[in-house]
């Protein structure tokens, strides 16, 4: 049947769809393939993490990395295994990748892995070490600082 502006003769039927579709009344509710495997059991490397460098992807277990420091657009990122690795996120993108992981951001530029500290002192610094580094301690992060260390 044509419809056509000018005539309204028979446009009143109505047509029949079918019942509407719900999730209880699909026929097939497979997942998807790519959804099959999503989620559906831990993965082993779930610490780790992919470091963007000159060279490629690094990927470091976040159990290893001591702590990272801001050096302009870049980051440098101080591990157990190797002693520096530089890469080309910034320390604001590390710590969002590493805030879960127990990493504390003691200061502007620094992001530290609690779990390495050996030493606090007065005047504001943080060693890992004997020959480490001494990383500063922002005097307003001081007190989370502490409460921190104190809860580990």
């Amino acid at each position: 049947m044509e419809l056509n502006p000018t005539t309204r003769k028979n446009t009143s039927k109505r047509i029949d769809f079918g019942e509407p579709e719900t999730l209880s009344t699909k026929k097939n509710h497979e997942p998807k393939e790519s959804q099959k495997f999503q989620n559906s059991y831990p993965l082993p490397h779930t610490k780790l993490i992919g470091i963007p460098t000159i060279e490629g992807m690094e990927f470091i277990n976040t159990e290893k990395i001591i702590r990272c420091e801001g050096l302009q657009k870049c980051t440098l990122i101080v591990t157990l295994e190797k002693s520096d690795i530089i890469s080309s996120y910034n320390i604001g993108r590390f710590a969002e990748l590493l805030k879960k992981s127990g990493f504390f951001s003691c200061h502007r530029s620094h992001l530290i892995n609690l779990q390495f500290v050996k030493k606090y002192t007065r005047e504001g610094y943080i060693f890992f070490s004997v020959d480490s580094k001494p990383v500063p301690l922002a005097r307003r992060k001081k007190c989370a600082f502490l409460s921190e260390m104190r809860h580990l």
